[in-house]
C-alpha cells in the first residue's frame, strides 16, 4: 500500500513540477522574443552609438514586469523557431559576460572596508558600554539614553554624508545607518532585559518601531539595512527576557514580515524577501518547540495564523510594482518556497496536538489561500500545485487519524483543490496537467481514507460500500468523458480522466477480489492504462503503467516475505499493517495469475500503438508471473515424491509451461516483442530442463517407480510426453528464426529434446502394457521383443518425417535409431533365441535394413528402378539440400 500511495504523490508531484516548468519556460520565452527585436535593431545600426545595443540587455537583467494580470502563454503561438533562440543566446550570454566581470581592487578598497568599519564603530560602542557599566561612569539610565542618543547621531551622520555626496557616499551611509539601527536594538535591550526599565511589552514595541525604522531607511540607504533591520527585528523577542504573549508575538512578526517584503518588492529585492521568509519560517518552528515543550497547544491559533501569514505575505507582496533590478529565481520561487515550509509546520503541528487544536483549520485555510491566489492570478497558478502537493503529503503523514478530523480535512479540502482545477482546465490553462493533477488528488484522498479507516469504516470493514463508491466516482468520470468529448479541451483532459477511472475501477474489483489486497489493483491498473493509451497515445501512461509495475512486484515481494517470516519488521513501517501478507503459493491466482494475465493485456495494448523497451520489461514480467502462478497451483499435485508422481501433475504442468513459452514466442516473432521472446524463451528452458530432470532421466534407470494411469498407449505419461514433443518442436521452430545464432542453437536442441520425449513416451507406453503397476516387474522376452519393434518403427517415423521435410537431421536421427535397434538386437535379443525364433529374427532385420535403403534409395536420393545408357551407377540426387 505504501509504494501505491507513493505512486499516486509521485505523480502528483511530478505534474506540479511540470506545470511549474512550463510556466517558467513561456515567461522565458516571450521576454526573449521582445528582447530579441532591440538586439536586431542594435545589430542593424551599430552606428546610432552603444545605447540601443545596452538597452536590451538591461531590460533582460531587469525583466518585464510580470505583474501584468493575465494568462502568458497557456493560447498563445510564440516563436519557437532559431531566430527567436539566436536571440535569446545573445542576450544570456551578454548578460553572463557583465556579470563575470568582477574588479576585485574594487572590492578589496571600496567595498570591504566600509563594512570593516561599520563592524568595528558597532563593536567599540558595545565596548564603551560594557567598560562604562564596570567602571560605574554612568547611571543604568544615562547609559540606556547615551545607546539610544548614539543611534541617532550615527543615523544623522548618515543622512549627511549622503547629504554631501562624499565619495562612495552610497556605502559609506550604508555603513553608518546599520550601525545606527545596531545601537537602536542595543537600546531596547538595555532597557528591557538588562536594567529592567521597560516591561517585555514595551521592548517588543519599541524593537518594533527599530525594525520598522530600518526597513523604510533601507528604501534609502540599501539592501544591508535592511537584512541588518530583519536580524534584529526577528531576534530581538528572543533577547527581552521572556517572549511575549502570542497575540503580541503575532503582532510584532507580521509587522516585521510585511514591512519587509513590501520594501524588498518595491525595491526588486527578492533575495531579501526570501530571507525574510526564512526568518520567519525559523520563528515558526521554534514558536512550534516551545509550544510542543510546554503543552500550549490552547494558544495555538496565533501560531496558526503566523504560518498563513508566512504563506500569504509573500503572494501579496508581488502586487507591489517594482521599480528595478530584481532577481526572477527568487521571485518565482520565494511564494513557493514560503508555502511549503509552512504547510510542513502546519501537518507536524496537527499531527502531534490534540484534538481541538486549530492547526487542521489553519491547514485548510492554507489550501483554500493557495488555490484562490491560483485562480485570481494566474501566472501564480502553481501555488495550487502546491497546495495539491502539500494536501497529499498530509494524508499520507498523517498516520491514525481521527476520523472525524479527517473527514473534516477532506470535505472542505477535495472542493477546494478540484474547484481550482476545474476553473483552470475552463479557462484552458494547461488543462491536461490540471486534470492529472485534480485526478491524482482525488486518488491519494480516496486511498489514503481506505486504510486510514480501518477499524471504523475502512476497506476491510466495509469493502462493498468502498468498491461502491469507487464504482460510482468511475461512472461520473466517463460522464464528464461524454459531456466534453465534442469539446476543444477533450483531447487534453480525456487521457488523465480515462486514466483515473480505470484507476478506480481497478480499485473496486480489488476490493470485491478481497479487500485491501492493492496488489492486483496495481495490475489491473496497468491493462487499464494500456487501454487509455491504446485509445489516446500519451506517452506518459506508459511511464505509469511502469511505476504501477514496479508497486505491484513491491507488494507480492513485501506480502510474501512478510508471510515467510522473511522480513516481519515491515508491519511496523508506515502502511506496514495494511500490506497484504499472503505467500505467493497460498493464492497464485490472486497474486500472480489474474496479474500476469492483466499485464500481458496491458502490454499488448500498449504493443498495438507503440514500441518501447519499456513495454518489453511489462511482457517480461507479466508472462513470468503467469508461469509462476501456474506452477504454484499444480505443484502440490506433486506431492513428497516429484518423480513417482510425475504423470500425476505432468499432464497439467509440462503443457501448460510449454505453450506459455510457446505462446510467447508465437506473439514475439509477429510483433517483435523483445520482453515476451526473453520470458517465453527462459520459461521454455526452465520447463523442458525439468521435463528431463524429472521424466527423462529417470527412465534411463529401467525402471524407476512411476505411476501411470490409464490403459496400454492410451495413458496419462503418453498424453503428457506427446504433447510436450510437440511444443518442444513448435518451441524450436519458433526460436530458429528470431533468435539469430543462439536461437538457432537453441532450436535445434529444443527439437532434439522433443525427439527424445517422444521416444521415451514410445518406451514407456510399451512398459506400461507390460507392467501397469508402477512400470514395475521382471523384463520378459516378448517385452524386449516390443521395444525393438518400437524402435524400429520410431526409426522408420524418424525417416518418413525427415523426407518430408526435407530435413537432413531428422534422417540422420532415423539412421542413429536404427543402428541403436541393431546392436539391440545383438546383444540384447539374440542371445536366448535358437530355432526358428532366431532365424525368424535375422530375417525380420535384415528385410527392414533393405527396407531401410529402398527408402532412402527411391524418396531421398531420386535413384530410379531403371538404367539408361552405360551409367552403372545411374540415377540421380532427388533433392537439391543434403
Amino acid at each position: 500500500m505504501e509504494e501505491f500511495l507513493l505512486i499516486i504523490v509521485i505523480v502528483l508531484a511530478a505534474v506540479v513540477f511540470s506545470a511549474h516548468r512550463n510556466i517558467n519556460r513561456l515567461k522565458k520565452r516571450v521576454e526573449a522574443l521582445e528582447n530579441g527585436g532591440g538586439v536586431a535593431a542594435a545589430r542593424a545600426k551599430p552606428a546610432a552609438g552603444a545605447e540601443p545595443a545596452i538597452e536590451p540587455i538591461a531590460r533582460a537583467k531587469a525583466g518585464k514586469d510580470d505583474d501584468d494580470e493575465g494568462d502568458i502563454g497557456w493560447a498563445s503561438n510564440v516563436a519557437q523557431g532559431p531566430w527567436m533562440r539566436a536571440q535569446a543566446s545573445e542576450v544570456a550570454a551578454n548578460d553572463r559576460s557583465e556579470r563575470a566581470a568582477v574588479n576585485w581592487e574594487h572590492m578589496l578598497g571600496v567595498r570591504l572596508p566600509v563594512w570593516g568599519g561599520a563592524a568595528l564603530l558597532l563593536f567599540a560602542a558595545f565596548l564603551f558600554a560594557a567598560y562604562a557599566m564596570e567602571q560605574g561612569i554612568f547611571t543604568p539610565a544615562v547609559r540606556v539614553w547615551a545607546c539610544g542618543i548614539g543611534s541617532g547621531v550615527f543615523l544623522a551622520a548618515a543622512a549627511l554624508v549622503r547629504w554631501r555626496g562624499i565619495a562612495n557616499f552610497e556605502r559609506i551611509s550604508g555603513a553608518l545607518a546599520a550601525v545606527a539601527i545596531g545601537l537602536g536594538y542595543a537600546t531596547c535591550y538595555l532597557a528591557t532585559s538588562v536594567f529592567h526599565f521597560w516591561p517585555v511589552a514595551w521592548g517588543a514595541v519599541g524593537s518594533g518601531l527599530v525594525a520598522l525604522v530600518a526597513i523604510a531607511i533601507a528604501l534609502v540607504f540599501g539592501r544591508m539595512v535592511l537584512v541588518l533591520g530583519l536580524l534584529g527585528g526577528y531576534l530581538a523577542p528572543g533577547f527581552l527576557g521572556e517572549l511575549p504573549d502570542g497575540w503580541t508575538l503575532l503582532g510584532y512578526l507580521c509587522m516585521v514580515l510585511v514591512a519587509s517584503h513590501a520594501v524588498a518588492a518595491w525595491r526588486g529585492w527578492w533575495t531579501s524577501a526570501l530571507f525574510s521568509s526564512g526568518l520567519a519560517l525559523l520563528w515558526g518552528l521554534g514558536w512550534g518547540w516551545l509550544s510542543f515543550g510546554f503543552g500550549q497547544w490552547a494558544d495555538g491559533l496565533p501560531l496558526t495564523l503566523w504560518l498563513l501569514a508566512v504563506a500569504m505575505v509573500p503572494v501579496a507582496a508581488e502586487l507591489i510594482m517594482p521599480l528595478s533590478e530584481k532577481s526572477e529565481i527568487m521571485r518565482r520561487d520565494g511564494p513557493i518556497a514560503a508555502a511549503g515550509g509552512s504547510v510542513l509546520m502546519l501537518i507536524l503541528l496537527g499531527i502531534e496536538s490534540q484534538i481541538g487544536t486549530p492547526f487542521w483549520p489553519g491547514f485548510v485555510a492554507w489550501l483554500a489561500f493557495n488555490s484562490l491566489a491560483s485562480v485570481l492570478r494566474p501566472r501564480r497558478m502553481d501555488l495550487a500545485g502546491v497546495a495539491m502537493v502539500g494536501f497529499a503529503a498530509a494524508l499520507v503523514i498523517w498516520r491514525d487519524p481521527e476520523p472525524g478530523v479527517r473527514v473534516g480535512v477532506l470535505i472542505p479540502a477535495l472542493p477546494i483543490l478540484l474547484g481550482a482545477a476545474v476553473i483552470h482546465i475552463v479557462a484552458g490553462r494547461a488543462p491536461r496537467i490540471w486534470a492529472s493533477a485534480g485526478m491524482a488528488t482525488l486518488m491519494v484522498a480516496l486511498l489514503t481514507a481506505l486504510v486510514d479507516f480501518d477499524g471504523w469504516a475502512g476497506a476491510r470493514d466495509v469493502p462493498q460500500v468502498w468498491a461502491g463508491l469507487c464504482g460510482g466516482l468511475a461512472i461520473v468520470v466517463v460522464g464528464i468523458l461524454f459531456a466534453v468529448r465534442r469539446t476543444s479541451a477533450s483531447t487534453q483532459i480525456a487521457p488523465p480522466l480515462a486514466a483515473g477511472a480505470s484507476g478506480l475501477v481497478s480499485v473496486a474489483i480489488g476490493l470485491l477480489v478481497e479487500p485491501g489486497y492493492y496488489a492486483l489493483s496495481a495490475a489491473l491498473q496497468v491493462a487499464g492504462l494500456g487501454l487509455v493509451f491504446w485509445r489516446y497515445g500519451l506517452r506518459i501512461l506508459l511511464y505509469l503503467a511502469v511505476l504501477y509495475l514496479v508497486a505491484y512486484l513491491g507488494l507480492i515481494a513485501l506480502g510474501h516475505a512478510i508471510a515467510t517470516d522473511f522480513a516481519a519488521d515491515v508491519s511496523q513501517w508506515p502502511y506496514g499493517e495494511f500490506v497484504p501478507v499472503v505467500a505467493l503459493d497460498d493464492a497464485p491466482w490472486m497474486v500472480l495469475i489474474v496479474p500476469g494475465l492483466a499485464l500481458l493485456a496491458g502490454a499488448t495494448l500498449f504493443a498495438s500503438a507503440a514500441r518501447d523497451r519499456l513495454i518489453g520489461a511489462i511482457d517480461f514480467v507479466g508472462i513470468s508471473t503467469l508461469a509462476l502462478g501456474v506452477h504454484l497451483v499444480i505443484a502440490p499435485l506433486a506431492g513428497d515424491d516429484p518423480v513417482r508422481n510425475v504423470f500425476e501433475y505432468g499432464p497439467l504442468w509440462f503443457p501448460l509451461q510449454l505453450g506459455i513459452g510457446a505462446a510467447g514466442l508465437w506473439v514475439a516473432a509477429r510483433s517483435d516483442r523483445q520482453g515476451l521472446f526473453l520470458g517465453g524463451s527462459i520459461v521454455a528452458v526452465l520447463a523442458g530442463l525439468a521435463l528431463v530432470r524429472l521424466a527423462i532421466v529417470p527412465v534411463a534407470d529401467f525402471w524407476p517407480v512411476i505411476a501411470v494411469r490409464g490403459i496400454a498407449a492410451f495413458n496419462l505419461a503418453t498424453l503428457t510426453l506427446v504433447l510436450a514433443s510437440a511444443l518442444l518442436v513448435a518451441i524450436g521452430r519458433l526460436m530458429r528464426p528470431t533468435g539469430g545464432a543462439a536461437g538457432r542453437w537453441a532450436g535445434n536442441g529444443f527439437q532434439a529434446l522433443g525427439g527424445v520425449t517422444a521416444f521415451v513416451a514410445m518406451l514407456i507406453a510399451i512398459r506400461h502394457g507390460f507392467h501397469p503397476d508402477l512400470l514395475q516387474g521382471e523384463t520378459l522376452r516378448v517385452e524386449r521383443y516390443a521395444y525393438t519393434g518400437g524402435m524400429l518403427a520410431f526409426a522408420f517415423g524418424l525417416l518418413w518425417l525427415g523426407t518430408v521435410r526435407d530435413a537432413q537431421a531428422i534422417r540422420i536421427a532415423s539412421l542413429g535409431v536404427a543402428l541403436a535397434t541393431v546392436g539391440k538386437l545383438f546383444i540384447f535379443d539374440m542371445g536366448g533365441l535358437e530355432g526358428l525364433w532366431r532365424i525368424g529374427s535375422f530375417l525380420g532385420l535384415g528385410l527392414a535394413l533393405l527396407a531401410v535403403s529402398w527408402f532412402y534409395a527411391r524418396f531421398v536420393f531420386g535413384v530410379g528402378g531403371h538404367q539408361t545408357g552405360g551409367d552403372g551407377a545411374g540415377g540421380h540426387m532427388a533433392h537439391a539440400r543434403p
